[in-house]
């Protein structure tokens, strides 16, 4: 049974785009940085509450010419499942942030607990679930692809060739290059899966098509010891700064032999951390480790004290920073030494020293409720974390943000302008090398 809903309630870049690093975080091994949250002032109309919801970043070429930073929300699970597409962005004034409404979706797209890519300009969502039906006494896990094109308002389904894999909610997935990669999951029988596919997707580009075509999934052969079955865990594509620009290029075996000082990473691959067996929640990171035959997972070894277990936390990359910060999560194994399974603490894991950082709390900073199943992106360099579950209902409709940069945004209660830090300010959308798809 659904817990009660509360706060405000609506009625009824992997090119994946990232930014170019400037530079990276300098940190002594004991020392942990303030950071400061902000709940955000956001005007009007807002969207439903949700769990199990997707957040991912798309620049878009926008009508007038300029481009426009969009945080894209879709699906979830709250009174009912999702599958309107909405965005967050800068409203007019550049001062806040506004929501829209793009596009009403349908009773087909709607879904909770699946993973969204970016390719192309476009959004890819993978499997999902579907409400729980006492008459099956099940829950119906999907295994669709749906292509949406936001220049054009429409969706596109992918059907690969041959063979397709096992429905699933709750796995992670990740674009590399034209590669749709995706691990783990829950199947509709409530087993933990631990295997690896892949599908390249490179021939489903015609936006004016309502079905795609594309190659077949293959299971990805792998050397070193595997994560095993996981579910709710989290998934980012990590690479050297140079790379993103030459993403057409980059492939499970193949990678450019790009050498760079900028934006350093220690290990390029897919970094997974976190999530659940039937053991209970995990702490382990796990390395992907790609462009070559055959791809190898690595164990790797990692300075400082490790996140604890979690899963249905939030894992997002900062490239400008060569960071992934890690938010939240659950771990019922806490309640008994602290009370709460619910957590909402703060986890930098530097990428060009593979080192972790737990991020202290200002005492002004009100931090988001602990929560798990939430969904997050950064928009700009702000963190923007909306939704998600608490110990007793559903978390407010509200948006948090943590600024990793000096802040222009009005919030609730003040007009913040953050101190300029030893956070290096990156640079702004109109000087990134970057080349969203022309508004048509």
């Amino acid at each position: 049974s659904l817990p009660p809903l509360s706060g405000t309630l609506s009625p009824n870049i992997y090119k994946e785009q990232h930014r170019p690093p400037s530079n990276a975080l300098s940190f002594r091994a004991t020392v942990a940085l303030p950071y400061k949250w902000r709940t955000c002032e956001i005007p009007g109309w807002r969207p439903e509450t949700r769990e199990g919801a997707t957040f991912t970043t798309l620049l878009v070429d926008t009508s007038t010419g300029g481009i426009e930073e969009r945080g894209y929300l879709f699906g979830g699970l709250s009174r009912d499942l999702h599958s309107k597409i909405i965005y967050i962005t800068s409203d007019s004034t550049r001062t806040g942030y506004k929501w829209v409404l793009q596009d009403e979706g349908d009773a087909m797209k709607k879904r909770y607990g699946h993973a969204i890519c970016v390719w192309e300009g476009k959004l890819v969502v993978i499997g999902g679930a579907k409400m729980y039906c006492r008459e099956a006494k099940k829950r119906e896990c999907l295994n669709d692809i749906l292509l949406y094109n936001p220049y054009e308002g429409n969706w596109i389904t992918i059907n690969p060739e041959g063979t397709t894999i096992e429905p699933r909610r709750y796995h992670s997935a990740c674009m590399v290059g034209s590669q749709l990669v995706i691990y783990g999951g829950i199947s509709e029988h409530q087993v933990y899966l631990p295997d690896l596919f892949a599908l390249n997707i490179g021939k489903a580009h015609d936006a004016l098509a309502e079905v795609g075509r594309a190659g077949k999934w293959i299971q990805v052969y792998t050397r070193g010891a595997k994560p095993g079955p996981l579910a709710n865990h989290t998934c980012q594509l990590v690479l050297h700064a140079d790379k993103y620009k030459l993403l057409s290029q980059i492939s499970l075996s193949s990678l450019p032999d790009i050498r760079t000082l900028k934006g350093r990473v220690e290990i390029e691959g897919l970094y997974f951390f976190g999530g659940r067996d039937e053991k209970g929640p995990k702490n382990r990171l796990f390395i992907l480790k790609i462009g070559q035959k055959p791809c190898e997972w690595i164990d790797p070894n990692v300075d400082g004290r490790p996140p604890t277990a979690r899963y249905g936390h939030s894992m997002n990359y900062y490239p400008a920073k060569s960071i992934l910060v890690i938010f939240g999560g659950r771990n019922d194994d806490n309640y008994q030494n602290t009370g709460q399974s619910y957590l909402n603490d703060v986890w930098i894991l530097l990428l060009d020293k593979l080192r972790w950082v737990q991020w202290e709390k200002e005492e002004k900073g009100i931090a988001p409720s602990p929560r798990y199943s939430h969904c997050s992106a950064f928009v700009g360099s702000s963190l923007l974390i909306f939704g998600g579950l608490s110990e007793e209902n559903y978390c407010k409709a509200d948006v948090h943000s943590l600024e990793m940069e000096e802040c222009p945004y009005k919030f609730k209660g003040e007009k913040y302008i953050a101190k300029r830090s030893s956070l290096k300010m990156i640079p702004t959308l109109q000087q990134l090398d970057l080349k969203p798809l022309p508004l048509k």
